[in-house]
């Protein structure tokens, strides 16, 4: 082969080792932009994953605190209704006791001339004129103190007082109003007049032990 063809050779050979180098650096840069590309999307993932993985540890935090907290309060409401229904058992059993007390004459004439007047109010026979409304039930030992008292506020001739008929004697504190059909109209005992104000003396009990509140 001549000169000719052989720098014809070498002009083709340099030719294609150009273009084979041009097409390997793009290929690397294309290859580079890709990893760049894909380390950055792996970055934006991962910085994802963490702050959402560090939201759900803070929220099962939070959670773990507000069920321990829940908790604490609870068992600290069920402590102070323990220790008020228990100071207030000790206040019933107090009042349940008091017959002796000398304000009992006075409680529970008060007590039946209430009962008496929603009974009078409450009763459909208020406008006969025959016979009694109805009639006051209280221990035997309260009997005479009850008629006394309703004499006074001029009730007596229209209540009758009697300690209920058969069974055993009504415990101190009792004063049950019943209508003329028999039916109980109000229940103004001492246990029942302190039942009904539970709520109310809860609140008090709870101000003195626990300073103002019982939650």
């Amino acid at each position: 082969m001549n000169d000719s063809g052989n720098a014809l050779r070498d002009s083709l050979s340099a030719t294609a080792a150009a273009e084979r180098n041009l097409v390997a650096r793009e290929a690397d840069a294309k290859a580079a932009a890709l990893l760049a590309r894909a380390e950055a999307e792996a970055a934006a993932l991962r910085t994802k994953a963490l702050a959402l993985l560090e939201r759900e540890l803070a929220e099962e935090e939070a959670r773990t605190l507000g069920d321990a907290a829940l908790a604490e309060r609870s068992a600290l409401l069920s402590a102070k209704r323990v220790l008020i229904d228990e100071v207030y058992a000790a206040a019933k059993a107090r009042i349940d006791l008091s017959s002796a007390d000398a304000r009992y004459g006075e409680t529970i004439s008060r007590l039946a001339v209430e009962a008496a007047e929603v009974l009078l109010r409450a009763s459909s026979s208020l406008e006969t004129a025959a016979g009694p409304a109805g009639e006051i039930r209280v221990r035997k030992a309260d009997q005479e103190l009850v008629r006394a008292a309703l004499k006074r506020a001029g009730l007596d001739g229209r209540i009758s007082v009697d300690a209920g008929s058969g069974g055993p004697d009504l415990p101190p504190g009792s004063v049950a109003a019943f209508g003329p059909e028999g039916r109980l109209h109000v229940d103004n005992g001492f246990a029942t007049r302190l039942e009904r104000s539970r709520e109310r003396l809860a609140s008090t009990i709870a101000a003195i032990l626990f300073g103002g509140k019982s939650d």
